[in-house]
């Protein structure tokens, strides 16, 4: 197989951890917080709304040191690696909360998600930028080709994670944290 299409390979699985961990953070945790955790769906709202806002200005700031200081693709690989298990620890950690956690207890948790996905993305699309500069478009279009089909793979991986759990929001969360490890260690 190609050395460039590996490489591709290899950029795009990150896309099966967008989707384990951005799926499920749009689609269940609402559900998941109000039903389980007793939040009303106000303060769901208003939580995620303020988390919003801290995300864009820390993107604009992680975006900015990354173009002054992370200017080499090595730089930019080793931080998006380090990021990966800060991710999946910070999703594990948010997707498996006790029922008996305290409203800042789960803002805390989510806010660590927010800003380890962060620092996993904007480093990330900055390297695809880099391979876009260093490349012809044609094999940009194999990374952000390896990507969509990583991205697939992995709402496959949350609908079935959800289906085998009998689709208890709760239950179907616990049981995706727990497929996030394996997953982050293949990646």
């Amino acid at each position: 197989m190609n050395a460039k299409v590996i490489h591709a390979e290899l950029y795009g699985s990150i896309g099966v951890l967008d989707a384990l961990i951005d799926y499920p953070l749009i689609i269940l945790v609402p559900a998941y917080l109000n039903e389980t955790l007793g939040l009303t769906l106000t303060e769901v709202a208003l939580m995620f709304g303020l988390l919003r806002i801290i995300d864009t200005v820390s993107d604009i700031g992680i975006g900015v040191l990354a173009d002054r200081y992370l200017k080499s693709v090595e730089r930019l690989r080793n931080l998006v690696l380090a990021a990966i298990p800060a991710t999946v620890l910070a999703a594990f950690l948010s997707y498996r909360l006790p029922t008996e956690s305290t409203h800042f207890v789960v803002g805390a948790c989510f806010f660590c998600l927010f800003i380890a996905r962060s620092l996993l993305d904007i480093p990330h699309i900055a390297l695809g930028g880099l391979y876009q500069n260093a490349q012809t478009k044609v094999v940009t279009t194999v990374y952000y080709g390896w990507r969509s089909i990583f991205l697939v793979t992995g709402i496959l991986l949350v609908a079935a994670t959800l289906q085998l759990s009998g689709g208890s929001e709760t239950v179907g969360l616990s049981n995706l944290a727990l497929v996030l490890v394996p997953l982050a260690l293949l990646t």
